[in-house]
């Protein structure tokens, strides 16, 4: 901090004068603990250790050192890369659309969620919910969570459902203003009982525009960015499923864009970072309080929605796959990838 401010010419803050600043404006966020409990990256973690182990000014240090620095200089032009396409959204957003996407632990999302264990809650049976959190930066929402029952296995399926009713969201009347939340749900009893109270999200909505907000189409292209997860996000059926969107004429190219393992967190997990902080503050019986708890993150709400329904995906587009001798390969180690149609 004091860095930034001696470049700006201003003066430097003492440990004391910041506490002061966060104990007197900023009261309602709690201070995070030393460490974390992210993956570390194993690239960055081997090569640091065998820089330790060498001498000061050795050869082997040096390459060491130099490895590592074309490591880190390769994971900041990846985050380099999502800040300009995140830019280019939300400054025209009738050129491109630019989306990232996560899940978060499930364990801390089990509904009831309770602040502090005791003997008696703890013997609770609780309902396992996974999250989905994404942000389509200059669009509709932009801040959108997708609440999962535990029935449907984390697959390309859920992503696939995910990403197809965020697009759906992305271009219908944004929530603010027509005040529609939760249309279409209680399929089936269970999500009835589960959405039960669901009016209290209503609340967490910003006051509505002097003027009707229309809705937009999507524009001619996508950026995606998303976790650098095999089973869930980067394999041959996902990649069918980006290529349907440019043949369909959805969009007409999809940009798929991976940070490198280990270097994966960005402006979502930092929004999923202080949705857990604040889960251990204060108890959320119930889906939709629990809801409202992510809505009420910031003055822009994270509109939620409860997965009802998967798409078999996967089921669909098996048939049409290559077989083994013309199967997907060497998809694994690119960190970007780019679909379209050829002229």
């Amino acid at each position: 901090l004091n860095e930034v401010n001696l470049r700006l010419g201003l003066p430097p803050i003492s440990q004391s004068t910041l506490s002061k600043i966060r104990s007197d404006s900023y009261a309602e966020y709690t201070k995070k603990a030393p460490g974390d409990n992210f993956a570390r990256c194993s690239t960055c973690d081997n090569l640091k250790m065998m820089k330790s182990t060498t001498p000061i000014g050795s050869q082997l240090r040096l390459i060491y050192e130099k490895k590592l620095a074309s490591h880190i200089g390769s994971q900041k032009a990846h985050r380099i890369i999502y800040y300009g396409n995140r830019d280019h959204s939300v400054s025209h957003p009738t050129e491109c659309l630019t989306i990232i996407h996560d899940k978060m632990d499930h364990a801390k999302t089990a509904s009831p969620a309770f602040a502090h264990k005791t003997k008696m809650n703890d013997a609770f049976t609780k309902l396992p919910l996974c999250v989905a959190g994404m942000i389509a930066h200059g669009h509709a929402d932009v801040r959108y969570a997708h609440f999962g029952l535990d029935i449907h296995a984390p697959d390309s399926n859920r992503t696939v459902g995910s990403v197809l009713k965020l697009l759906r969201d992305v271009e219908s009347q944004p929530k603010y203003s027509s005040r529609v939340l939760f249309d279409g749900s209680g399929s089936h009893p269970l999500f009835k009982a589960v959405l039960e109270g669901k009016e209290v999200c209503l609340e967490s909505l910003p006051p509505p525009p002097e003027s009707h907000v229309e809705a937009m189409p999507l524009p001619p292209i996508l950026h995606m960015q998303m976790d650098n997860a095999c089973s869930d996000n980067k394999n041959r059926y996902m990649f069918c499923f980006w290529s349907l969107l440019v043949a369909r004429g959805v969009f007409r190219e999809v940009h798929l864009n991976f940070m490198l393992v280990g270097h994966t967190h960005d402006d979502i997990d930092a929004l999923f970072g202080r949705w857990s902080m604040k889960l251990r503050q204060n108890d959320y019986p119930t889906v939709p309080l629990l809801m409202k708890s992510f809505m009420d993150m910031e003055s822009q709400p994270v509109i939620p929605h409860l997965v009802e329904e998967v798409p078999d995906w996967k089921g669909f587009i098996e048939d049409y796959l290559p077989d083994k001798t013309d199967a997907l390969v060497g998809h694994l180690s690119p960190q970007q990838f780019k679909f379209y149609m050829d002229s």
